[in-house]
């Protein structure tokens, strides 16, 4: 199935910005892990070195591990967290698709698909915060340079 988060902290989700994300069991999750610098298996000597450890968002120029986790990690929590719970609240999901059923055009012309579903369950812990009025908790983080 087909991942995404709501936005985190007011911003789109980074990990999804390029490409799809899947759930697929355990493969999956470690290539999630190895694109975001951690867990990778063998590194070589210039993948164990900062900025190269961590290859996505691509080209996101930051040159520290402390900056990447603090400019992207909740992001990479979000989706992390989805990819293992994707109905848990802030989490959208689907079939991957999208089918030919779900795809339209919108006012400009250009090809929309909008066949998410919104992750509702309230009986596991949120993925991505949101208060009443949809909005995000917490402080804004830093923007990532890019």
């Amino acid at each position: 199935m087909e991942i995404d988060t709501e936005p985190v902290f007011g911003e789109a989700q980074a990990c999804t910005a390029c490409h799809r994300l899947t759930t697929g069991g355990e493969g999956a999750v470690k290539r999630l892990y190895w694109a975001t610098g951690e867990e990778i298996p063998q590194p070589s000597y210039v993948a164990r070195r900062f900025p190269f450890q961590a290859w996505m968002p691509l080209e996101h120029g930051i040159d520290s591990k402390d900056d990447y986790h603090r400019d992207l990690g909740p992001m990479i929590d979000a989706i992390r967290c989805c990819e293992k719970t994707p109905n848990a609240i802030g989490c959208r999901f689907r079939p991957i698709g999208p089918t030919e059923a779900d795809v339209k055009l919108d006012p400009r012309g250009l090809l929309t698909a909008d066949s998410w579903v919104q992750g509702s369950d309230s009986t596991v812990p949120a993925c991505v915060p949101v208060v009443a009025t949809g909005e995000a908790l917490g402080p804004e983080p830093a923007r990532p340079r890019r």
